[in-house]
């Protein structure tokens, strides 16, 4: 071979390597090799030279390929599957950890939870309730219509995962690992890690008991409007109202200050439902201020809207019963012995 062969041979090496390594940069620089002490064979002036840069080529094409091989790869992983939104029916959902703008991986409080159910989506922001309607398309989630209580909660973990859970549902990208792995993109990069809520969150049995009403709340409408009248906001009692829901396997009692109703329930994990409701006796009751009797006839108002119909239910890390149904929320303690 002679020397402008190699020279021929070297050139077309360096082109296929700058060529391999186009995405590395998006204006390549031609390199620019300066050999020195290399000494001349007599009768062929430009082999050391030759050999020389032959061997720095081979150096630079080895760093090019390990480069290749060891770049972060964006291909979609081997064990998610898409489709219809309607895949993610059936289970409850629990926030295990999201990370926002920063990069920074939060884990989250417990009972942040998400559940769809044929178009429908509720679920809970570590503070307040929210539900609303879920469409999908080409891998995106659409959330409409969806109504929130307002309940006020402290707390920094609280407040930021509220904000998190509220960026998700302006609408949000979502991938399914298996069965048990839920993943939700938020248009600000926000990544939201669901997985398959463990049985003692949701365990029916849970519910068999006597129940104190401690806190209730109405929805608020995303527009600021009230969609239920005359309930109360938020509103809370660290001893409890005189408010009582006594569930067993079949049938349910609740006990107002100066009422009583019962009816037939049917608890599921995630959801419970109250059928047959009628009265079931007036107690005696002594008197009230006007300002007293209008917030308890709100309370109560809340709590029968709430226990009638099919509703949704969790119990958090404190042994709190929250049960929501549309506009309103009621939650409850267990009652003392």
């Amino acid at each position: 071979m002679t020397d402008d062969d190699m020279d021929a041979r070297l050139d077309e090496a360096g082109q296929r390597w700058r060529a391999a390594n186009t995405e590395a940069s998006a204006a390549p620089q031609d390199v620019d090799f300066e050999v020195t002490g290399a000494t001349p064979i007599p009768g062929r002036p430009r082999a050391g030279m030759v050999a020389a840069i032959a061997a720095a080529i081979v150096v630079l094409l080895a760093g090019g390929t390990a480069w290749i091989a060891t770049r972060p790869s964006h291909s979609p992983a081997t064990d998610t599957s898409s489709g219809s939104v309607s895949s993610l029916d059936g289970v409850t959902w629990l926030l295990k950890n999201f990370t926002g703008k920063t990069g920074d991986t939060v884990t989250a409080p417990e009972g942040v939870t998400l559940s769809f159910d044929s178009g429908k989506v509720d679920g809970t922001d570590g503070c307040n309730h929210f539900s609303g309607g879920v469409t999908e398309t080409a891998g995106h989630l659409t959330f409409d219509r969806v109504a929130t209580t307002a309940m006020g909660c402290v707390g920094t973990a609280v407040g930021t995962t509220q904000t998190v859970v509220g960026e998700a549902l302006q609408g949000s990208s979502w991938t399914l690992y298996g069965k048990s792995k839920l993943v939700l993109t938020a248009k600000d990069g926000t990544v939201l890690v669901y997985t398959v809520a463990t049985e003692p969150t949701e365990n029916p049995a849970r519910l068999i008991g006597k129940w104190q009403l401690v806190e209730l709340d109405h929805t608020t409408t995303s527009s600021g409007t009230s969609s239920g009248s005359g309930s109360s906001s938020g509103s809370g009692s660290s001893q409890g109202y005189d408010s009582y829901l006594t569930i067993g396997a079949s049938t349910f009692t609740t006990t107002e200050r100066c009422y009583a109703n019962s009816g037939k329930v049917a608890v599921a994990k995630g959801s419970v439902t109250f059928s047959d409701v009628h009265p079931a006796g007036a107690i005696p009751c002594p008197s009230l201020t006007l300002a007293e009797q209008r917030a308890e006839q709100n309370r109560d108002a809340v709590v029968d809207r709430t226990l009638n119909g099919r509703a949704n239910w969790v119990i958090d890390s404190d042994g709190r019963l929250s049960i929501n149904r549309g506009a309103d929320t009621v939650v409850y303690q267990a009652a003392p012995k």
